[in-house]
């Protein structure tokens, strides 16, 4: 699914990312250092603070520790709509993440 955005284009802009059989989140990136996630499902939420590195005019590479400590690190292509991460949970399990990016609508 292309979605040409450039990475300047994607802040104050909700996105929808579909992890398929997983979860689907409402993600609007505030900045270089700040996130705000919805799970649609359960409704749970959170403001997150972040880093992020921007590969290029289309890519980026976030990370951030939730308040569960969880870590989350999350490679987004905004040019082709996909996104690849992981989840590290406190008891060792890492949860691969697939899946695609929308603006929503």
């Amino acid at each position: 699914m292309k979605i040409s955005l450039l990475t300047k284009q994607i802040y104050k802009r909700e996105l929808e990312y579909n992890f398929k059989d997983y979860v689907v989140i409402d993600l609007t990136f505030g900045s270089d250092t700040t996130l705000y996630w919805k799970e649609r499902k359960s409704g749970s939420d959170a403001n997150e603070e972040i880093t992020t590195i921007h590969l290029n005019d289309h890519t980026t590479l976030t990370g951030w520790v939730e308040h569960d400590k969880t870590i989350v690190s999350l490679f987004s292509d905004f040019s082709k709509g996909e996104t690849y991460g992981f989840q590290y949970f406190n008891n060792g399990k890492i949860r691969k993440l697939i899946g695609t990016i929308k603006p929503k609508e």
